[in-house]
């Protein structure tokens, strides 16, 4: 399962997993990419046209993303890319985006823990949000150094 699956580096994930004959699970709300992509992706490997599912869902809305997660039979992994990223938009809408970096991504874990998937769980932690243990060092570590200057930034990891 890809979250974020039809963003910049979503996509190239999602285009190297077909490759590799995984079949890959793209969730996304297409609020920074189209259903274009999906197709861009078909052309690059278009003989994984099977292989390739879309289920149009925001991580914001729980049950909405817990009725997709069961719909899939099988999940090997989870990677998550779905997040907010753009620095003046972060320091303009600060709560905007940690709600939808952090809590989507809580939504993301309960929902696997409740499917008994509590492994293989990977963040996309360039540029978007870690979560839990690493959080606070980095958060501690940064912020006293001064580093730290904007919202966004102080969500990630």
């Amino acid at each position: 399962m890809l979250t974020g699956g039809f963003g910049y580096i979503g996509s190239h994930t999602a285009v190297r997993l077909l490759e590799l004959n995984y079949i890959v699970h793209v969730m996304d709300n297409l609020q920074n990419s189209n259903e274009t992509v999906f197709q861009n992706i078909l052309k690059i490997v278009p003989s994984k046209k099977n292989n390739l599912l879309f289920h149009f869902v925001d991580l914001l809305d729980y049950d909405q993303l817990s009725q997709e997660f069961e719909t899939i039979q099988h999940v090997d992994a989870v990677i998550h890319f779905a997040g907010s990223k753009a620095v003046k938009e972060s320091v303009e809408k600060p709560l905007m985006y940690y709600e939808n970096n952090i809590i989507s991504t809580i939504h993301l874990l309960k929902i696997m823990k409740k499917n008994l998937l509590t492994k293989n769980f990977y963040l996309d932690l360039l540029d978007r949000i870690s979560t839990i243990r690493i959080c606070e060092n980095f958060i501690s570590k940064f912020y006293h150094e001064n580093e730290m200057k904007t919202p966004m930034h102080m969500s990630k990891g």
